[in-house]
């Protein structure tokens, strides 16, 4: 939508809702004011009451709604790419006895039961 904004809102809808506020205000104003008097009033009250309701509607969204939390946003830039590593690396596989892990020569008690620890008959 184009074209210039009076108050966050389009001017035309701005321009509506003070001649609103200027028609209520001639009506009120009709049989205690003189008419002289009456047209500086609207012109001036008009607008003036547009912007009060807009600072109050404004005031009571504000108190009403919780409070601003920017949208969080997950980086997964940073997950896809790969970190450089310092460690150098090697690229054959060495077949040594101490590469790999032996199995103790003692058994642990927990791995299998022993003969004296069976019920006997």
């Amino acid at each position: 939508m184009g074209g210039p904004f009076i108050l966050g809102f389009p001017w035309w809808l701005s321009v509506a809702i003070v001649v609103v506020f200027a028609a209520l205000l001639w009506y009120v104003f009709d049989g205690r004011v003189s008419p002289l008097v009456r047209v500086p009033l609207v012109i001036v009250l008009a607008p003036t009451c547009a912007l009060a309701v807009v600072v109050v509607a404004t005031a009571i969204s504000a108190a009403l709604s919780g409070p601003y939390e920017p949208p969080r946003t997950e980086r997964t830039s940073l997950t896809t790419t790969p970190v450089p590593s310092t460690e150098p690396t090697t690229t054959e596989l060495t077949a040594s006895p101490s590469a790999s892990p032996s199995p103790s020569p003692t058994a642990s008690p927990s791995a299998s039961p022993s003969p004296s620890a069976s019920p006997g008959p």
